[in-house]
């Protein structure tokens, strides 16, 4: 599927060598459509994958984890008698 959205590269199946090979085929055979793919996986890196949308996406991850340790510690601490 994320192929497919970022028009970036070709599907084959998994442990498929004849796919592969078609696939890698085809395109060796079609420049345009080379060219066109490499274009698309390019403006998907640049508007996705950069430094900073990386960041913000595991700054959100830290957080998330720091949350939920805070919550288990804070059940933690309820659930021991006398508190």
């Amino acid at each position: 599927d994320f192929v497919h959205q970022t028009g970036g590269g070709g599907i084959f199946g998994a442990g498929n060598p004849n796919e592969l090979r078609t696939a890698a085929a085809s395109l060796w055979n079609e420049d345009d459509a080379l060219a066109k793919m490499g274009a698309s996986a390019r403006r998907y890196f640049e508007t996705s994958l950069t430094e900073e949308v990386n960041y913000r996406a595991l700054m959100e991850i830290y957080e998330h984890a720091i949350s939920l340790s805070h919550r288990r510690q804070g059940l933690k601490r309820d659930a021991t008698p006398g508190n």
